[in-house]
């Protein structure tokens, strides 16, 4: 459709618009449907379903966040999912008066987010610390990238049970594997730990049924020395591997994940061809989260995390895993919890479709991983009922 009018009769009709909605008192209904005017105000409002969600797919960058889901869980509705973690310490700044050797003693701190927790609250979740067996980058991995790891040497073992600070005894063997390094003193000491030693692999029992979520920028390593001096220092990279089994299907429901596995795009181009000009006062995207389906799939006692935001993102489809993930976004949908919705403000994407012509139509619909927390989340298609679909709600002054 050919627009023309002048920048000024634009500028204009956005000005008075903007004066419009800062005196409107909203009283639209958000389950209308159609077209319909409110008495008295010369105002109307359209609800335009939305159903061409295109479903996508990817994996997550997981190195070098500020979250590392270790643990499995079975969930009923999600499917399977295994979580292990990878760490190297930082090691170069370290110096000792004497050389480290079996008299020292050496631990690893994990602060935890007893607040985020997925699977069963009232169970203990047991891991088992091994050597990694090859060579990984932190900013390089990616949430589904198999990192080898060698389970015939053993670095550790902890459990975990509702703590939010866990001490675990690392083994004399890691411990010795890091003195080779640290008591060094030639000058290619860092670049031989960097490429031949590997890190260590948090690993999870396979009876186990919880995924905690230590929060590594707060954990650290510690060498204790002979003396009872202690030193402590960081992990100098990071990273997680998701194994995802038994998935799901959703008949009649869109189903998106913090970690990529599912999201969609979707663009609102086809549902404005009958509009140009018209005095768009507010245009809002709302979509409503099937809480029954996720309380009734969820066992007594177990837990997810909440989903509190969506987004709705412009990205490059060249380089879409890491602009969705790491760029901002520019949607977002805070959750409702009186009507279990999700409501975006869409108005200056919308009024760019009626007087101009936006520079980009697709939206990314997803989860952010927001630093490695895994959320799921199930919302109403347009098959269900006209108050559930997803809806853009139009609101016009006449």
């Amino acid at each position: 459709m050919q627009k023309s009018i002048s920048k000024a009769a634009i500028t204009w009709r956005l000005i008075l618009s903007g004066f419009i909605i800062i005196s409107l008192i909203s009283c639209e209904e958000p389950n209308s449907v159609g077209g319909q005017f409110i008495e008295g105000s010369k105002l109307r409002l359209d609800t335009l379903f939305v159903e061409d969600f295109t479903p996508l797919s990817e994996s997550i960058f997981s190195g070098n966040l500020q979250y590392l889901p270790i643990g499995k869980y079975n969930d009923p509705l999600f499917g399977n999912t295994k979580a292990t973690a990878f760490l190297k310490p930082q090691i170069s700044t370290l110096t000792f008066e004497d050389d480290v050797d079996a008299n020292f003693k050496l631990k690893l701190e994990l602060r935890i987010n007893t607040d985020i927790t997925i699977g069963n609250t009232i169970k203990p979740v047991n891991f088992d610390i091994f050597p990694v067996s090859e060579f990984w980058r932190g900013n390089e991995v990616l949430s589904n990238d198999a990192i080898g790891i060698d389970s015939s040497r053993s670095y550790g073992t902890f459990s975990q049970f509702g703590e939010d600070s866990i001490i675990v005894d690392l083994s004399d063997e890691l411990l010795l594997d890091l003195a080779t390094y640290i008591n060094n003193d030639s000058t290619n000491a860092d670049s031989l730990y960097n490429y031949d030693f590997n890190g260590l692999a948090i690993v999870p029992r396979d009876s186990d049924s919880k995924i905690i979520f230590p929060n590594i920028f707060e954990s650290r390593f510690f060498i204790i020395t002979p003396d009872e001096d202690t030193t402590r220092f960081v992990s100098k990279s990071n990273a997680f591997n998701l194994e995802r089994s038994n998935a799901n299907t959703y008949p009649n429901r869109l189903y998106i994940n913090s970690f990529f596995e599912n999201f969609y795009s979707v663009s609102f181009e086809d549902y404005l061809s009958d509009y140009e000009y018209d005095n768009l006062l507010k245009a809002e995207f709302l979509v409503y989260e099937d809480v029954a389906q996720l309380q009734n799939f969820l066992p007594n006692l177990h837990t997810r995390p909440d989903v509190s935001f969506l987004e709705l993102k412009f990205a490059n489809p060249s380089d879409l895993r890491y602009e969705l993930q790491f760029t901002g976004s520019d949607f977002f949908g805070e959750r409702d919890t009186l009507n279990n919705g999700f409501k975006f403000n869409m108005t200056d994407h919308i009024n760019q479709y009626l007087f101009t012509e936006p520079n980009d139509k697709t939206l990314y619909f997803n989860i952010n991983p927001s630093g490695g927390i895994m959320r799921s989340t199930l919302l109403y298609d347009h098959t269900s009922n006209d108050s559930l679909k997803p809806k853009l709600i139009l609101t016009f002054s006449e």
